[in-house]
């Protein structure tokens, strides 16, 4: 499969809220589901955050953010710094990210990189690359538009 490139995520996030996040019923769900297994932290880290849908309200003090498109970047909430990223951070987020279509292993990298104690990764279910990034302490299945939407939360070990 064909990975995205820099332009086509550039390309892609030409115009704002591309994949309806924040207009989709189903994803204010999907996004109350994984705030839901969060508790609160000093410090956050959405690796993939896109526009920020889920970033905006993850629970934490500091809330930081990698992403890759400036268009994306341009639009996070002003609260989301994306400068000066700790090494490490209590909660390291992605979501929809590690999939085929997308460099996931740089990913996963990034993920473990700077998680120094959980690391929440969530989406489509039979589109997730599996990787293991410490004990996992919650999981959840649920349908989410026509596919089904898997969360896992870890322990880093």
């Amino acid at each position: 499969m064909k990975r995205q490139s820099k332009e086509e995520a550039e390309k892609w996030y030409e115009k704002p809220d591309q994949w309806k996040y924040w207009d989709c019923e189903d994803d204010q769900i999907r996004k109350k589901e994984i705030l839901s297994m969060l508790d609160t932290y000093e410090t956050a880290l959405d690796i993939g955050a896109g526009e920020g849908f889920i970033t905006e309200d993850l629970p934490a003090k500091d809330i930081y953010a990698i992403e890759w498109s400036e268009n994306a970047k341009a639009r996070l909430h002003d609260k989301i710094k994306i400068h000066n990223i700790p090494d490490k951070c209590d909660l390291v987020v992605s979501c929809g990210t590690l999939y085929e279509q997308y460099n996931h292993e740089e990913m996963a990298d990034l993920i473990k990189k700077h998680a120094s104690k959980y690391v929440l990764i969530a989406g489509i279910k039979d589109w997730l690359i599996p990787y293991t990034f410490g004990k996992i302490i919650a999981e959840k299945t649920f349908k989410y538009r026509q596919y089904e939407q898997k969360v896992t939360l870890y322990l880093v070990a």
